[in-house]
């Protein structure tokens, strides 16, 4: 969430609607840590997933290079540490 909001301070999340895009992608964060809290972690998995889907899908459009690499690597991360 700390780097989402650095990306956007940094302007690597921008243009017109990219308040949306950066609601939904906290949407997403959100869950996925709700379902950790929860012990649903396959849930985590699947949440952090849609957010990488995310920003593949704006990558170019409302997000640099920077951003998408920087997001995508951490929460494949968090993926990796959820277990199988």
């Amino acid at each position: 969430v700390a780097l989402k909001h650095q990306s956007v301070s940094l302007g690597w999340i921008f243009g017109p609607g990219s308040d949306g895009i950066v609601k939904s992608l906290d949407a997403k964060l959100d869950a996925a840590k709700a379902s950790v809290v929860r012990g649903q972690n396959k849930a985590a998995a699947n949440q952090l997933n849609a957010f990488n889907n995310e920003l593949r899908a704006q990558r170019g459009k409302h997000l640099n290079d920077n951003a998408f690499f920087l997001l995508k690597v951490n929460a494949e991360f968090i993926i990796s540490k959820l277990g199988p």
